[in-house]
């Protein structure tokens, strides 16, 4: 490519601005054009961070979870208009809210998200892998249904369950045997916690001037299906490229993905829509569909623009709780600026 050299110099910009590391991948029509890394994978032990480096991807985990309720449509088990007293009648509204309000983020769920580290369960906490959906509907009140766009970290996790109750599988074994086998993502796992993830770097949260290692922090089943995969930005290409040319549904359900939007902004984001568990960004003319995610110590953002057929991903070790913090826009400035390069 030939802007990889400016690309080099957004990277060292982003590291530049307190991010211990930050890996870029780009890919152009289905082929891999660069991945770069600068910064540190393990900040204590001064470990340079490599490109095919993992990273806990939070909240992208969710356009996996949102794949696997398309293909089930597909398949006839459901239907997007479905509504959730088919599987949690006792959740208020359940009888009126449907899959596709859940996806869209219009359902009126409970709007319950946590940031602020010492607000998590303790690390070693034995939970139901359900929990989050509990503790959302207890803390924050749902909503009617139909109304505006508003981010609801719970829908994740009530769209996991789903997934598992109407195929008496394991979310984990599903995504691996549907998605990431077929696919050949070799470098993302469908949990992070089943074992040490073999390159995972080193997760960091920034709190005023003091930086600490909390790559454990999360208890997993807290994050489940709202966040608990690991993977590297060359495998984020792959599969953004695969789950918007129709790789991962057919042709009705791909051009749904591309097409069923619903207006709304996100804290310190360029996002301008959102669809069927994915986001759209949208930047000088630029429409980007895929997904930003954050957890404590990882922050990150994977795009794909169907005009030039590029699909970026960015990756960081830094998290801070606020949500206009410095790293969440600086992935997707990162992001940004790879697809200018891409195209031009």
């Amino acid at each position: 490519m030939a802007k990889s050299r400016s690309l080099e110099n957004v990277l060292d910009d982003a590291v530049g601005k307190s991010l211990v590391g930050c890996a870029l991948g780009v890919s152009r029509g289905g082929q891999d054009v660069v991945a770069l890394a600068r910064g540190k994978a393990d900040r204590e032990a001064a470990l340079p961070l490599d490109a095919n480096a993992q990273f806990r991807i939070a909240s992208v985990t969710k356009t996996f979870v949102a794949a696997l309720v398309l293909q089930l449509v597909e398949e006839g088990r459901f239907g997007l208009g479905e509504r959730l007293a088919r599987w949690l009648p006792e959740r208020p509204f359940a009888d009126r809210v449907t899959l596709r309000q859940v996806l869209t983020h219009t359902g009126g769920l409970p709007v319950y998200s946590l940031y602020e580290l010492d607000d998590f369960p303790p690390p070693d906490a034995d939970l139901p892998r359900t929990i989050y959906i509990d503790h959302a509907y207890e803390r924050t009140p749902p909503k009617p249904p139909g109304g505006p766009f508003e981010y609801a970290n719970v829908g994740s996790r009530v769209l996991g369950h789903i997934v598992e109750q109407e195929t008496g599988e394991s979310l984990t074994r599903l995504m691996e045997a549907r998605l990431l086998e077929p696919l050949g993502l070799t470098d993302t796992l469908a949990s992070g916690w089943r074992g040490p993830p073999p390159r995972l770097a080193r997760g960091y949260l920034h709190e005023d001037s003091v930086v600490r290692d909390v790559t454990n922090r999360v208890p997993p089943n807290y994050m489940w299906s709202g966040g608990d995969m690991v993977s590297t930005v060359g495998d984020l290409t792959r599969w953004a490229r695969a789950l918007f040319t129709g790789e991962v549904v057919g042709a009705a359900l791909t051009e749904a993905l591309r097409t069923e939007l619903v207006a709304g902004v996100f804290a310190g984001s360029s996002m301008s829509h959102h669809g069927l568990g994915v986001m759209v960004f949208s930047q000088d003319g630029r429409r980007v569909f895929g997904h930003r995610g954050s957890t404590p110590g990882f922050v990150g953002i994977v795009g794909y623009d169907l005009d030039d057929d590029v699909a970026v991903a960015v990756q960081s070790n830094s998290y801070a709780a606020d949500a206009l913090s410095v790293f969440r826009g600086e992935v997707e400035t990162v992001l940004f600026e790879a697809l200018r390069a891409a195209a031009a």
